[in-house]
This record gives C-alpha cells, structure tokens and sequence, in this order.
C-alpha cells in the first residue's frame, strides 16, 4: 500500500518552508543547474529577486521575501512586490532560492537552499519558474507577479 499525507500534515511542511525561507533571496544564475542544491553555485549571478528590487543582504533584511502557506504551496506573500533586478548580463538557465542566513554559495549540506530551472513564459517542459525574457542585463528589471513552490516530496 502507498503512503499517503494528510492534508494538515501537508500545510504543516508548507508553514515550515515560509518560516525557513523568511527574508529570503532568489538568485538568477547563467549556465546549466548544478545537479544538486548541496552543491557550489555555478555560472554567474546575473540578478536577485528581492522585494521591491532593493539591495539584499543576509539576516532580517529589509529586502528579504516573505512567503505565506496557502494550502499545500507557498506563494509569494501578496502584501509583497517582487522585482528581479539584473546585475551583469548574460542568459538566465536556472535560479538558487536561499535563506536569510549567510551562504557564500559553495558546497554545503548545511543550508537551506531550493534550486530549479527557468524557462520563458509560455515555454513547456520542466522548468520551476518562467521569466518574459531570459536576456538579463544590468538594466533589467522585472516584476514578478506570482510565485509558488510545492516540494516534490509533496
């Protein structure tokens, strides 16, 4: 027989991920995905979601996104405007979401980290988030509407 969550348990890991994901960065990285989100950041950091497209940093940061439980994801807290904001230029291919705790991106079991590739809208295949373009430059700023994650274990 399988196993089978129940839907509280559930919406108990989806409360867990706002709380560990709390004032947290998306970074936008160039290149192919590592094959784990244990492993080193590759590729080049080409831009950051944060709220309202400010400057991040770890810890309780100003620019830190919030996520709420709704169910069995967690979004993108509504009371929240999100902005990716380019920093070098180059082609976006996958994105590291990570804490508000310091990460240097190297090689680490210990950090909470969800990593996942991009696509552009209206592309198919298996991408865990899409962007209107993939070409970032330092010039570009984008506004992200919605976001929503559900474990894979889910």
């Amino acid at each position: 027989m399988a196993a089978r969550d129940s839907t509280g348990y559930l919406a108990q890991l989806t409360r867990a991920f706002a709380q560990a994901f709390a004032n947290a960065v998306i970074e936008i990285r160039s290149g192919a995905q590592p094959a784990s989100a244990d492993a080193a950041a590759t590729g080049v950091l080409l831009a950051r979601i944060t709220r309202d497209g400010a400057d991040w940093s770890e810890g309780p940061a100003v620019a830190g996104l919030a996520f709420v439980a709704d169910g069995r994801h967690a979004r993108k807290s509504p009371a929240q405007s999100w902005q990716l904001r380019g920093l070098a230029s180059g082609e976006a291919g996958w994105f590291r979401l990570i804490s508000s705790v310091a990460d240097a991106g190297t090689t680490s079991t210990q950090f909470a980290r969800i990593d996942g590739a991009i696509g552009l809208e209206g592309q198919t295949g298996d991408f865990q988030a899409f962007l209107k373009t993939l070409a970032i430059t330092p010039d570009t700023t984008i506004e992200i509407a919605d976001w929503w994650y559900s474990p894979s274990s889910f």
